[in-house]
Order: C-alpha cells, then structure tokens, then sequence
C-alpha cells in the first residue's frame, strides 16, 4: 500500500472515508486523549461498518476486550454478527 494512501483522520471524519476502507482505532488513545467512551465509540463505527470497511481496534488493555467487541457488535446493529468475521486479539 503506498503511504499516500494512509491518512490520519479524526473519528467524527470516518463516516467520510470511501467504502472498503481500512480503519484502525488505538483505543487507548482514543479514550485517554480524546475522551471517548464505548457508546461515542459505537455510534461513530454505525457507518464505516454499514459501508464494509475493515474495522481494526488496537488495544493494550486485556480486560476491555469483550466490552469492545459488544460495542462493534452494537455498532454493526446486531446483537450477533450474521457477516463478517470477529477476530479478537492480543498484542503484546
């Protein structure tokens, strides 16, 4: 991928980006820096994930982990997701 394809955007631009995007969220800096919480995070995924862009949220914090992927699950509208696939991890 050519870096002039990568840009950092703000999260209130993504519902911007062209569909088939790919979108990576550092969670922690997104709630320590810019003080967003789970819900903020939800509604500001409903369209990158309505338009099938690839969604990535990166963090450090095992304990969050199932509470971000109940908050992609609330994004993408569906208690269960029926498309996609959920690949949860761990970086270390």
């Amino acid at each position: 991928m050519p870096s002039s394809a990568i840009n950092l955007i703000s999260p209130n631009k993504l519902s911007s980006t062209p569909n088939g995007s790919i979108t990576i969220i550092d969670w922690n800096y997104a709630n320590k820096t810019l003080h967003m919480n789970y819900n903020e995070l939800a509604r500001t995924l409903e369209t990158p994930m309505g338009k099938n862009d690839l969604v990535i949220i990166v963090n450090e914090n095992p304990s969050e982990t199932l509470m971000l992927e109940e908050t992609m699950a609330v994004a993408w509208g569906q208690p269960i997701p029926q498309q996609g696939h959920w690949v949860p991890g761990l970086l270390n």
